[in-house]
């Protein structure tokens, strides 16, 4: 059974016992409001960016894989639209190869396309609002 993105993070959030406030810190938020707004499905995207979902599963120490089964997403439902066109290029190819990755892989090449797209600072609020 799938459910939003929202309502995956608030179970996942308390089967880890994490507070809003502690799964903030986790994704580079100051306080859990960011939080109670992604569980209320308040987006300020109609889709989350691809980093941001990496960020997520990795504060629910869950595979991306996991994250995006659970909620029906797609790795192509993700917002990508600021992205070059060689950026979406390899984008699509890190998509086409993702399923194939362990959970320590997909963190490891998420670190590696921080790196690579410049990933918004800790701290901002973009994707959730």
């Amino acid at each position: 059974m799938t459910m939003t993105l929202g309502t995956h993070v608030r179970r996942r959030r308390k089967e880890l016992g994490l507070t809003q406030d502690e799964l903030a810190i986790r994704l580079g938020y100051t306080d859990g409001s960011t939080v109670s707004n992604l569980e209320r499905d308040r987006h300020s995207h109609t889709k989350p960016t691809f980093w941001r979902l990496i960020r997520i599963a990795e504060a629910l120490q869950e595979s991306l894989d996991t994250l995006i089964a659970e909620t029906g997403m797609s790795t192509e439902s993700v917002q990508d639209d600021e992205l070059s066109e060689g950026q979406k290029i390899l984008l699509a190819a890190v998509r086409t190869n993702l399923a194939h990755l362990t959970p320590d892989q997909a963190r490891r090449a998420g670190r590696a396309l921080d790196a690579l797209f410049g990933e918004p600072e800790s701290g901002t609020q973009e994707g959730v609002s």
